[in-house]
């Protein structure tokens, strides 16, 4: 990860040393009483991913930041890749027969099934560690909504995970078993 955050310095990102959940350096405001008592509740909420990453921000001339987070494989579960396939511009097979990691250059890109898995597994250890739910929310809505929802996965995209829990809960949020008929094409 150091060398990433050394190549993204040298391009021109700056080291983000705030909380992921606040979008700007709260010392811009320390005099505005409210803002800190608020920024300090958000920042309990993001403590466990703030210690174990790596944030940039990129100030363009238009005034807005583009954030980058470097994230550590051991936060988000994903295995040691062996043979990754090669990305190309074929269309990649259903998500259950892809291989777990797509590379491009020196970039690893999980499948969504792989995705899919880690997020979950992030969630819960993340429920575990706190109470406080403004980063839980952002993953069970990139697990659940975005990832199971937008993309129509199937119920069973999960049921060849290894992990008991990660089927559990997947299998919970989406309601399956619940009468409904929810298995979907794709």
């Amino acid at each position: 990860m150091e060398i990433a955050a050394t190549a993204l310095a040298d391009a021109g990102f700056i080291r983000q040393r705030w909380p992921f959940g606040s979008t700007f350096d709260p010392a811009t405001r320390k005099n505005d009483e409210m803002f800190q008592r608020v920024h300090a509740g958000i920042g309990l909420a993001y403590a466990r991913l703030d210690a174990k990453t790596i944030r940039f921000y990129y100030p363009d001339d238009k005034k807005l930041v583009q954030r980058t987070i470097l994230i550590p494989r051991s936060y988000l579960h994903l295995a040691a890749f062996e043979q990754p396939s090669i990305l190309d511009s074929a269309s990649p097979p259903g998500p259950l027969s892809q291989p777990p990691f797509y590379a491009h250059d020196n970039l690893y890109y999980p499948n969504v099934v792989e995705l899919l898995r880690s997020i979950i597994k992030v969630y819960l250890e993340e429920r575990e560690y706190t109470d406080i739910r403004h980063w839980q929310l952002r993953l069970s809505c990139w697990a659940f909504g975005y990832l199971y929802g937008e993309l129509q996965l199937r119920d069973d995209v999960l049921d060849t995970c290894d992990d008991e829990m990660v089927k559990e809960c997947f299998n919970q949020q989406i309601k399956r078993g619940s009468g409904r008929s929810r298995v979907r094409e794709k």
